[in-house]
C-alpha cells in the first residue's frame, strides 16, 4: 500500500477570554449539558471553563484559610559525622494581608479573577449577595 489513510480529527478553535467569560456567567445558573443543549455552547469549552473557575476557588480559599503552600519545608540533612549538609527550613505559606493583595495573587488566562473572587465571596457558605470583605474572610478562617 502506498498511502496510509489517516483519520481528520475536528478540533476546536483556542477558547478566548470573551467566550470563557461568557459561558462563565451561563455555568452560574445552567449546568454544562445545557449549555450545550440550549446555547450551543461546545462541552469542551464548558467543561475547560468550570475547571479554571474551580482551580481559582480553590486557590482562594486554600489562600484565605493560609493552607496554600509557597515553598515547602526542608528535613535536615548531617552527612556521616552528622554535622549539618542542609539546614531545615520550615514551609512557607500565602499570609493573607488584603483583598488586593490576594487579587494580586492570583492569575487566569480565561476568566478575571476578581469576578471570580466576589461570586466567591457572594456564594460561599450561605448566599449573601454584597456580602463585605471582613464578614467573607471571618467565615472563611474561621
Amino acid at each position: 500500500m502506498l498511502f496510509k489513510k489517516t483519520e481528520t480529527l475536528n478540533t476546536l478553535p483556542a477558547l478566548t477570554s470573551e467566550q470563557a467569560k461568557a459561558i462563565y456567567e451561563g455555568l452560574k445558573t445552567k449546568d454544562i449539558n445545557n449549555l450545550f443543549l440550549e446555547d450551543n455552547i461546545p462541552t469542551e469549552y464548558s467543561e475547560e471553563v468550570d475547571k479554571e473557575m474551580k482551580r481559582i476557588e480553590s486557590e482562594i480559599l486554600s489562600k484565605m484559610r493560609g493552607t496554600f503552600l509557597i515553598t515547602p519545608a526542608v528535613a535536615e540533612q548531617l552527612d556521616e559525622n552528622e554535622e549539618v549538609l542542609v539546614a531545615a527550613v520550615e514551609a512557607v505559606y500565602f499570609e493573607l494581608t488584603t483583598k488586593t493583595a490576594l487579587l494580586a495573587s492570583l492569575s487566569s488566562d480565561l476568566l478575571d479573577v476578581e469576578d471570580v473572587l466576589e461570586d466567591v465571596e457572594d456564594y460561599s457558605i450561605v448566599y449573601k449577595e454584597g456580602r463585605t470583605w471582613v464578614e467573607f474572610k471571618e467565615l472563611v478562617t474561621n
